[in-house]
């Protein structure tokens, strides 16, 4: 069969096993960071093509506003929200196809390393076909569950194509080393360049390409005078490219960048490099035994103070020394094998190293693991092929079996993951089994049951999150506990008990201090509670914060209002307005125009709002600034639609005559009350009277005998009765 022929047989083979094993994720919910980077992100939410909308999906929200963060996987999250919204279908659908790209690109790297590398092929003469090689790796590579969580979660979309774009550039650079053609060479190199920038701009870390090409060079080939020149170009293209990218697209001075972050954080930088030998020997665990009972999104993993301390540690770095050592003495015998695991490591540098990001996620390894697979698969074909040529014919069928029962293994424990990717609550029941002193999912889970709602069950897992922080105080990092007393503060304002979530807030506080949200919340409780100075401190301090929201700017000009500071309320509510020009920030300035006797600015205000006749607030407003003579009919429609949404009138009057909302300012009614109830109790004697006439009707009907009506033969209903709406 020709190579590209069977090249493409093999990749349409690879796709459609992928997207076997994927295909039960395709309605899977949004998770965790899904929440902040498309739900709630409003620079992601495209609703038309224009230069200018794409150039703002490039930007994150949030302290890093108007900051290039991973433009690429940015752009393609808004257009699958361009094309159908917050239907996870498409997110998934397109996370599928990036990793089916991915994997066929590795497997045409591994066909041009097992064609092209004669040390790979000598050592052993028994190797069989290349491209069944790299077929089988390829295939190991993209089903093993430990990738479920880069594939699945939507997000990780950011990890999966700056692997994609590093895979095709170390392809192209391959494509280079190996083709004879000027022109080619020149191509692929373009192309190369181009796919490692692109795998920059969905996520740092492929900026380590150049190290995993320089340890490429290194580990298959003589280190020419020549070389030794290219070696010292890959070393400066890193650092300056390197460099480059922090610069471009982070916030604030380097050093603060690599700093800052332990502030948050439960361990020290020192603290985490004495961990991550001990996850990422987790991580070689689940690599090698991949069953679904230790595969979690979360973790309780603790961070190591000391190199016996927990005894895992220094273990853990014995064993990594050793298995580095490994690799440079295989160098001469074994390069495939060195080069998988000096790639491994490599691949780590950044996500496993000093930077102050959380100590552990199984998608760190979708980029590191890959050729390891390829190291395997070698091996487990070079076995099969000895004893095909030893005529072991019992061997070669049991080498065989082995190799579907990986297969299958792998794909139906992938399945089986997805499965608790499901949704949310399935998810997070998971990651309790899995990691029970582990605070997060507990809190997470909370929220959920609130949702729904089961209070008594979401109370219970915060007092489980709780007894464990009482457990182990230092553990937990400090925000993770400030989200614990927020979440138990909101439930207990849904339950009606406003002083314990006043407390609950104080201690969120205690713990975050810098959580803007938590100071807004108790703003409005403490305004609820009539301590407007208390209200005042906190919705200050939360707009100090950044927390720029035109509702709490607005509810901060409501309590300036209450206390007699109409100026005050006015510059407020106009910085909301600024900001987001939500209608109850105009009706309240209008407010404020009447009650400082400014009449004329009071009708202006009014009549720049776009009129809504169906909102009680507007009306209310509108008969104020009406003249007498209409100021009946206005009031009276008011009755009405009041009576039309089910209100009581009666609590409505009271609410407006108190004005005690946190929101809306309310008008003096005594003058039209009169007409509003008399609208509300015509729109009742309208109702009685035509009840009255149905009933005379039931009354009064005979038995007389009627022409039958015609129907549709069958009981069809006819397409001309049926009444289409948008």
């Amino acid at each position: 069969m020709p190579t590209t022929y069977r090249t493409i047989v093999h990749c349409l083979l690879l796709g459609t096993i992928i997207f076997l094993c994927y295909s039960n994720s395709l309605q899977s919910s949004f998770h965790f960071d899904d929440y902040p980077n498309i739900i709630t992100n409003t620079n992601c939410h495209l609703k038309e093509i224009t230069w200018e909308n794409i150039q703002k999906t490039w930007q994150s929200v949030g302290p890093g506003e108007q900051k290039l963060s991973r433009p690429i996987p940015r752009l393609t999250l808004a257009l699958n929200y361009y094309f159908s919204g917050l239907n996870t279908f498409s997110y998934h659908l397109t996370n599928i196809a990036i990793h089916c790209i991915t994997a066929c690109f590795l497997y045409l790297l591994f066909c041009q390393l097992l064609l092209n590398i004669p040390d790979i092929r000598l050592q052993n003469k028994a190797l069989p076909d290349a491209l069944d090689t790299a077929l089988l790796a390829a295939t190991l590579w993209a089903i093993h569950p430990i990738q479920v969580q880069a594939v699945t979660y939507i997000v990780q979309r950011m990890a999966s194509m700056a692997a994609m774009f590093y895979i095709v550039g170390f392809y192209c650079y391959c494509r280079f080393r190996f083709s004879r053609q000027t022109s080619l060479r020149l191509l692929f190199t373009i192309l190369a360049l181009i796919s490692w920038l692109l795998g920059i701009f969905s996520k740092e870390n492929a900026v380590l390409l150049p190290l995993a090409i320089l340890c490429f060079e290194l580990v298959f080939f003589p280190l020419t005078r020549k070389r030794k020149l290219f070696t010292l170009f890959l070393c400066l293209l890193f650092i300056g490219v390197s460099l480059l990218t922090l610069l471009t697209m982070q916030q604030g001075e380097l050093l603060d960048y690599f700093r800052s972050p332990y502030s948050y954080r439960t361990f020290t930088m020192e603290e985490r490099l004495l961990t991550e030998p001990r996850i990422i020997v987790q991580y070689l665990r689940l690599l090698l035994l991949p069953v679904n009972t230790y595969l979690t999104h979360e973790s309780d993993i603790i961070a190591s103070t000391g190199l016996f301390s927990p005894v895992t540690t220094g273990f853990s770095m014995l064993l990594l020394t050793l298995l580095l050592f490994f690799s440079l003495w295989a160098k001469t015998r074994y390069k495939l094998l060195s080069f998988a695991i000096l790639f491994f490591f490599i691949n780590h540098l950044v996500e496993s190293s000093f930077i102050a990001l959380e100590l552990y996620f199984e998608h760190r390894n979708y980029l590191p693991s890959m050729f390891l697979f390829l190291a395997l698969s070698c091996l487990i074909l070079q076995g099969r092929a000895f004893y095909i040529i030893h005529k072991r014919r019992f061997m070669q069928i049991l080498v065989t079996l082995a190799i579907l029962f990986l297969l299958i293994g792998e794909g139906a424990t992938t399945w089986l993951r997805n499965e608790d990717w499901r949704n949310e609550q399935s998810l997070l029941e998971d990651a309790i089994a899995k990691a029970p002193e582990n605070i997060r999912p507990k809190i997470s889970m909370a929220v959920e049951l609130m949702k729904i709602p089961e209070y008594d069950k979401a109370k219970e897992q915060l007092k489980l999150a709780e007894k464990l922080v009482k457990k182990f105080p230092d553990r937990y990092p400090a925000n993770h506990i400030g989200l614990l007393y927020y979440n138990a503060a909101g439930l207990h304002f849904k339950l009606g008990n406003k002083d314990k979530a006043i407390l609950l807030y104080d201690k969120s506080i205690k713990y975050s201090p810098y959580e803007k949200q938590s100071y807004a919340n108790l703003g409005y409780l403490c305004y609820l509670k009539g301590d407007l100075n208390c209200a005042e401190k906190c919705y200050v301090s939360a707009l100090q914060l950044g927390f720029e929201d035109a509702r709490l700017y607005n509810m901060l000009a409501r309590l300036y209002h209450k206390k007699g500071q109409y100026d005050e309320a006015q510059v407020t509510l106009e910085a909301g307005i600024a900001i987001e020009n939500i209608r109850i920030l105009s009706l309240n300035l209008i407010a404020i125009a009447l009650d400082q006797y400014d009449i004329h600015r009071a009708k202006q205000l009014f009549y720049q709002l776009p009129a809504n006749q169906n909102d009680p607030v507007y009306l209310l407003y509108k008969a104020i600034l009406q003249q007498e003579t209409q100021q009946e009919k206005t009031a009276e429609q008011i009755g009405q639609i009041l009576f039309t949404q089910q209100r009581s009138l009666c609590e409505w009057i009271q609410e407006v005559k108190e004005n005690n909302l946190a929101g809306v300012i309310y008008p003096d009614i005594h003058h039209i009350e009169p007409y509003i109830r008399k609208g509300y109790l015509a729109a009742i004697d309208l109702i009685e009277n035509d009840l009255q006439k149905q009933k005379e009707t039931i009354n009064n009907c005979t038995d007389q005998e009627q022409e039958p009506k015609q129907t549709l033969p069958f009981n069809e209903v006819s397409p001309l009765s049926i009444k289409v709406s948008n």
